[in-house]
């Protein structure tokens, strides 16, 4: 989202790190990552990078498990993955999502409540201004 596109499959997770050697020169290329490295999973395997149109935001990430092979892209019954409600990867994944949300209306209401607040203060001050005409007419 930062950079106009997602990665590609075959660029993968290292695409957050290390510039892809066909980056169009016009979109200026950040690291999302503050590491030399893409980051592996608890056993030490890479994570594996998933473009596809029917996952949840076009894309999902999955680790094999422990035993480091999947036959399913990512849907063995070890694997972890962020598209799989009963993975506790994906259960994390929604939970921030809920508290994107929850952060969201919070300061909404924050600001709604600046606004009511401005807004008395000001009637106020026309009443204080309008009783101070009225003694001095």
């Amino acid at each position: 989202m930062h950079m106009g596109r997602f990665p590609t499959e075959e660029e993968g997770l290292s695409a957050l790190v290390h510039k892809p050697s066909d980056w169009p020169t016009d979109i200026v290329w950040l690291p999302l990552l503050a590491t030399a490295d893409v980051p592996t999973d608890n056993w030490g395997n890479e994570f594996v990078y998933v473009s596809d149109v029917n996952l949840p935001s076009g894309f999902g990430i999955y680790s094999c498990g422990q035993d480091g092979v999947t036959s399913s892209r990512g849907n063995d019954p070890d694997d972890f993955n962020t598209w799989n409600v009963h993975s506790p990867t994906a259960t994390c994944y929604q939970n921030q999502e809920r508290r994107s949300w929850i952060r969201a209306m919070l300061v909404y209401l924050l600001i709604l409540a600046g606004v009511v607040l401005a807004l008395w203060e000001m009637s106020r001050i026309d009443a204080y201004l309008n009783r101070r005409r009225a003694v001095d007419a």
